[in-house]
């Protein structure tokens, strides 16, 4: 079984195209359905933000299942046109295996955040994954995929909470470097390790 990450963020391509293509996070359990049944896959997550579009998902074959998100994707957007569709594949980027799980504990991080760091993207991601789990979207893989994943973020999210405190009262200096991006991508490396 292989993760499989397909998406688009603000980094990646121009705000106006993101905001056509993005879905409400109401949506997310009804397009994961329909993204696991269309592009028949194991399983499969809709994350859907202000800053970003990225379909998370688990295949038999890495390669096929990127296409097959890859196809997905650019079938969605009715209000982007013919040449924005055209552009897209080179505004999106998609990551197999180990890049992908990397991917996500660095998102869920705040890593891979406009504003590094930024706490939100942890409950934005933990909706989704609920939203997949109730619309039954999910398997064993991507399940504990994600909940490593949101147990580092809220780790880290504590871990900012107590620092910010503790240099409000002055017991650590200001120049204490948080999050640590080496705890995030070590964690997505020790995951993947124990999965296999």
């Amino acid at each position: 079984m292989d993760s499989v990450v397909v998406g688009l963020n603000i980094k990646s391509a121009p705000f106006e195209l993101l905001e056509k293509l993005s879905i409400h996070h109401s949506l997310n359990a009804l397009c994961a359905q329909d993204l696991k049944a269309t592009a028949d896959l194991s399983a499969a997550v809709v994350l859907s933000t202000c800053n970003r579009l990225e379909f998370y998902a688990t295949a038999e074959d890495s390669e096929r299942g990127v296409e097959a998100v890859w196809d997905y994707f650019t079938s969605q957007g009715t209000t982007i046109t013919a040449r924005e569709r055209a552009q897209l594949r080179e505004h999106m980027y998609a990551y197999a295996g180990d890049m992908a799980v990397r991917h996500l504990f660095e998102v869920v991080c705040g890593l891979d955040s406009l504003i590094v760091g930024e706490a939100e993207i942890l409950g934005q991601v933990s909706r989704a994954y609920k939203a997949a789990c109730r619309a039954n979207t999910t398997d064993k893989f991507l399940n504990v995929w994600f909940q490593r994943a949101l147990h580092l973020g809220k780790k880290r999210a504590t871990r900012r909470i107590s620092t910010a405190t503790r240099c409000r009262w002055g017991v650590l200096p200001w120049s204490w470097r948080w999050p640590n991006s080496a705890e995030c991508r070590t964690s997505a490396c020790s995951f993947w390790a124990r999965a296999r």
